[in-house]
């Protein structure tokens, strides 16, 4: 997939991008979202989502888009390529 920094068009638009998710804040951001009629991406930690297994299917349910942000919530820019691509 490519990844998109600009598109032409008429409308302005803004990306919203929520890191570090799920989180105990997860369930008010998405209540807040569907009431402004909008969609985000989530960057998930997968080690955050034990016991919030139904928070992420609700943002997948909402139509929001989720990407990978890492394993933990670490430098992970400090790990060597190996681990890294091991996590």
């Amino acid at each position: 997939d490519d990844v998109l920094f600009y598109v032409e068009g008429e409308e302005r638009r803004i990306a919203l991008t929520i890191d570090d998710a799920p989180s105990n804040s997860t369930e008010a951001i998405l209540d807040e979202l569907k009431a402004a009629g909008a969609k985000a991406t989530f960057f998930i930690i997968s080690s955050y989502v034990e016991g919030r297994e139904a928070v992420v299917r609700r943002m997948v349910a909402e139509g929001h888009e989720l990407a990978n942000h890492h394993t933990k919530d670490e430098a992970s820019w400090r790990l060597a390529p190996h681990l890294f691509e091991a996590d």
